[in-house]
């Protein structure tokens, strides 16, 4: 269970990611292998890398037409559950999220979520940095 009102940056960065990545795991089931959260003001960006490439996904990808359906499926799948993944990362931040994003590189599996909150957050946040977390133990 992830504990609610994370006390510093580092405790939030880490809720967050793992809040995305069990998201994509649990619903979409879609496993990654490492995540990198960028947060600043009201706006969280998390890039996930794929653990193992998906074989139909990979030929796909080979053409322009094929990547522009990996994408669409995706944020299709992604925007089906969006509701859920906003009311926990709610519980979590203390913060209402706006509207989410999420941008597939077709071709190297690369996600991206970005998520915009209704107002900063209420934390005091050192100077923006990235962190990752390598999540072989989620999958």
């Amino acid at each position: 269970m992830i504990p609610s009102a994370p006390q510093s940056r580092a405790d939030m960065e880490y809720q967050v990611m793992l809040t995305v990545l069990n998201f994509h795991r649990d619903y979409l089931h879609l496993h990654y292998s490492r995540a990198k959260i960028h947060l600043s003001d009201n706006v969280i960006e998390v890039t996930l890398a794929p653990r193992n490439p998906i074989p139909a996904e990979q030929l796909l990808a080979r053409s322009s037409e094929g990547r522009v359906e990996l994408q669409q499926m995706h944020a299709a799948a992604f925007h089906s559950g969006q509701t859920l993944l906003g009311n926990e990362l709610q519980r979590i931040l203390g913060v209402v999220v706006d509207s989410f994003a999420t941008r597939l590189d077709a071709e190297s599996g690369i996600n991206t979520v970005s998520i915009r909150l209704a107002k900063g957050l209420d934390i005091v946040l050192p100077p923006a940095s990235s962190s990752e977390l390598e999540s072989e133990h989620l999958a």
